[in-house]
């Protein structure tokens, strides 16, 4: 039986995790539900490089990967509604190299940075950087609407 629990906790997870997806998306739109949780993300990772007690910072990680899982899903998907069939794996494609560049950019930037300000700079510059990413998508978006 332990062998199981695992198991159910990990597709509880991504059941729970499917269903405030779909609420999110449905209550603020994708682009609404993208912004929401790089947003949280950036809120989670910067509380973590605040000297506060282990289970305030287990949570904030635990709430910096469920916004990021969200945040994640939402890309994947609208590349996929922008790009039209035939050009949605070339889209993906390069959506995965600004995933790659970002991999590699940011911890050196944060290295760095965490070289004068310690390993609180880290998670500063991640926090930041999502932040960033969340402003610049809102501005971007209002900007090609015309709103």
């Amino acid at each position: 039986m332990p062998g199981l629990v695992p198991g159910y906790a990990a597709g509880h997870r991504s059941d729970v995790g499917t269903a405030c997806f779909l609420a999110g998306t449905a209550a603020v739109g994708s682009s609404g539900a993208a912004a929401a949780s790089r947003s949280c993300g950036a809120a989670a990772y910067a509380a973590i490089a605040l000297p506060l007690p282990l289970a305030a910072i287990a949570t904030a990680i635990a709430v910096a990967g469920f916004a990021l899982g969200i945040a994640i899903t939402v890309s994947i998907a609208s590349v996929l509604a922008l790009a039209g069939a035939d050009a949605r794996g070339t889209a993906n494609s390069l959506r995965m190299m600004g995933n790659r560049v970002g991999q590699f950019t940011i911890p050196f930037l944060a290295g760095l940075i965490a070289a004068a300000t310690g390993a609180a700079g880290i998670f500063l510059v991640i926090g930041a950087s999502l932040a960033a990413s969340a402003t610049t998508a809102q501005f971007g978006r209002r900007g090609s609407s015309g709103r």
